[in-house]
């Protein structure tokens, strides 16, 4: 009997253990340069936003700022205030938007508003049910909320 086989590993096993990490790391890799990419842009087009020039005050767009919820329990998300709320639910639509996954497209900030109020209420309804009233995730509840009311496309 061969050493590799007394080991548990057999011929291929090993090769193929090998294999699904690396594929694993790489698919890994491949989001956090998506996820960094659609930062990037998301933070360009801010910017072109914030340099354009406009004749409407820029109070209008103010909304958008200060969304500081993502990534924070239901119990946190409970306590944020409505601005916040709305303004986070707004930053993950964007995200959707640039990744392609937004159900539709958006011709201006407050349409995006509309929807991120919208989504701001689906959470808040969602929290309350039994399942996720003491999730620590509530991203994952903005995408299965975002879901509920059609913003995300599969």
């Amino acid at each position: 009997m061969s050493n590799s086989t007394k080991m548990g590993c057999g011929e291929w096993g090993c090769l193929y253990v090998l294999l699904i990490i690396g594929v694993l790391i790489f698919k890994s890799c491949a989001e956090n340069a998506k996820n960094e990419e659609a930062r990037r842009e998301y933070e360009r087009r801010r910017e072109e936003r914030e340099n354009a020039p406009s004749t409407v005050s820029t109070a209008r767009n103010n909304w958008l700022e200060g969304g500081t919820l993502n990534n924070v329990s239901a119990a946190e998300w409970r306590n944020g205030s409505q601005r916040n709320k709305v303004a986070t639910s707004g930053g993950w639509i964007f995200v959707w938007v640039l990744h392609q996954k937004a159900a539709k497209t958006y011709q201006t900030d407050d349409e995006v508003k509309v929807d991120a109020e919208l989504l701001a209420r689906e959470i808040d309804s969602m929290i309350t049910e039994d399942a996720w009233r003491n999730t620590d995730n509530i991203t994952l509840v903005a995408v299965l909320a975002g879901s509920r009311l059609n913003l995300i496309k599969y």
